[in-house]
């Protein structure tokens, strides 16, 4: 049994003691590889941590740098203030020194000025006398033209009346009959401008407070005291001496206020157009002149609103009332 148990084989030690020094490199290797492995871990690790660390000091120092920039900037700007001031102080000295001069200037100026002034003032003493005497003058002639432009009034209607007369004899033909006016059934006012007889005749607060003989002009007159009166499109219808009416549509849009007039003038009257106070009736050279005139206001429902007559009387019969 003994003899069975011994080895039949003769065992190669050259070859046992190779394999397992191999095996043995092979656990160094391996155990080697693996120490390598967790040394380069940690070594990146820490590369990391070190990078890391490295970003935030220069995220630290980046804010320090602008700051400092910053503050080169502020050093900059002070000094170019500082600049500015020194400039400005030498262009205040000057200006303290123009200014200086023209004070000077301006205390001789106004001692040139008392001097003129009470100077002037003599000679506008004098100048003002002149302009009243002037203006005192001016208002005698003002007040004798006024007379005369009255007088020539009356001449024209005359003339013009004995123009007629004189063309009637000389025709053959008598003068035209003087029809009286038909009184209306409304309050009738008479009176007697010289040689004018006049007759208003109102139905409402509109009158015809005027119709110049010379036939330069009409006046229409608001009564009203609390009422102002539209008289768009209004008529006024004027016939002298039985001749064909003159008729004369007021514009749109004209008011006249209570208590106020209007002063219509003909074409040639040299009138003003200053709306709603007066108006030119450029359709006619005049509105007529002749020894009997009537003129009548008609609303837009033609009804008659108010009505003026007027008749000339020449001769010693100056008393006549047309009421």
């Amino acid at each position: 049994e003994f003899d069975q148990l011994k080895p039949t084989t003769a065992i190669d030690t050259q070859s046992f003691y190779r394999q397992e020094l191999e095996k043995a490199i092979r656990d160094i290797r391996k155990d080697f590889q693996e120490q390598h492995n967790i040394q380069r871990a940690q070594m990146e690790e820490r590369y990391k941590v070190k990078i890391e660390e490295i970003h935030n000091e220069m995220n630290n120092v980046a804010p320090l740098q602008e700051r400092m920039g910053a503050l080169n900037k502020i050093k900059e700007e002070i000094k170019m203030t500082q600049n500015d001031i020194t400039d400005a102080s030498k262009i205040l000295a000057r200006e303290k020194e123009t200014y200086k001069g023209l004070q000077d200037k301006f205390l001789k100026m106004e001692e040139d000025l008392k001097y003129n002034r009470e100077k002037q003032f003599g000679i506008n003493d004098a100048v003002n006398k002149d302009l009243m005497a002037v203006q005192n003058r001016i208002q005698i002639l003002s007040q004798e033209i006024e007379r005369i432009e009255t007088s020539n009034v009356t001449l024209e209607q005359e003339i013009a009346v004995y123009r007629r007369l004189i063309e009637s004899e000389t025709n053959r033909l008598p003068p035209p009959p003087i029809e009286p006016p038909t009184p209306e059934p409304l309050q009738v006012i008479g009176s007697e401008l010289g040689r004018v007889f006049n007759r208003i005749i109102k139905k409402g607060p509109i009158s015809i407070k005027e119709c110049a003989p010379s036939g330069k002009f009409i006046i229409l007159e608001n009564a009203s005291t609390d009422k102002d009166v539209d008289v768009s499109n209004w008529v006024i219808r004027r016939r002298v001496d039985g001749n064909p009416d003159i008729q004369y549509v007021i514009p749109y849009g004209l008011t006249i206020k209570r208590g106020k007039e209007l002063k219509i003038y003909a074409r040639n009257a040299q009138g003003y157009q200053r709306p709603p106070y007066e108006i030119i009736n450029d359709k006619i050279d005049s509105w007529g002149m002749g020894i009997d005139m009537e003129t009548k206001v008609y609303n837009e429902q033609n009804e008659e609103k108010a009505a003026h007559s007027q008749k000339l009387v020449f001769g010693p019969d100056t008393s006549r009332d047309l009421s």
